[in-house]
C-alpha cells in the first residue's frame, strides 16, 4: 500500500488476526512543522526499526504499528481510556505527545469487552498425556 504523506490523513490501523473492530485511528498533519522527522525520530528508536536510511513510508508504517500495538495493551491490559492513553504517550521517553500538538493525534481505538460469555467450547478431544504438578509458589 502507497501511503499518501501529504496534507492532514487519517490512517485506521486494525489487527488481522482480530475481528475488524479491533482499531485505532492516527490522524496525521504531514504539512505540520517537522512531523515527518518526529516520525522517523521516534520509528528508530525502537528496537526492530527499519534502517534509518529507509524511505519515510516504511518508518511510518513501523511506528503506526507499534502505536496501535502500545494502544491496545494501555487498553485491554491496562484498562485505560482514551484520556489516559493520551496522558500515557505524552509521558513516555521517546515518544511526542501524541495529543495533536505535535502534528500527531491518537484520535481513537475501540476494542470491544472481551468477557466470558464471548468464549465458547469450540473442541473436545481425549487427552491422554499427563498431569503435571506445578511447585508452590513459595
Amino acid at each position: 500500500m502507497t501511503l499518501n504523506m501529504t496534507g492532514k490523513q487519517l490512517f485506521i490501523i486494525r489487527e488481522d488476526s482480530l475481528m475488524d473492530d479491533y482499531e485505532v485511528q492516527v490522524a496525521i498533519d504531514f504539512d505540520f512543522p517537522q512531523v515527518k522527522e518526529k516520525i522517523k525520530e521516534m520509528s528508530v528508536f525502537w528496537s526492530g526499526h527499519p534502517k534509518e536510511s529507509a524511505p519515510l513510508e516504511e518508518h511510518l508504517d513501523f511506528l503506526l504499528r507499534l502505536i496501535a500495538s502500545d494502544v491496545f495493551y494501555l487498553k485491554i491490559g491496562e484498562g485505560y481510556n482514551d484520556y489516559g492513553v493520551a496522558r500515557e504517550f505524552a509521558g513516555r521517553v521517546r515518544y511526542y505527545p501524541l495529543d495533536g500538538t505535535h502534528g500527531i493525534l491518537v484520535k481513537t481505538s475501540f476494542f470491544p469487552e472481551v468477557g466470558m460469555d464471548s468464549f465458547r467450547i469450540a473442541e473436545q478431544k481425549a487427552y491422554n498425556g499427563a498431569f503435571e504438578v506445578l511447585p508452590p509458589k513459595w
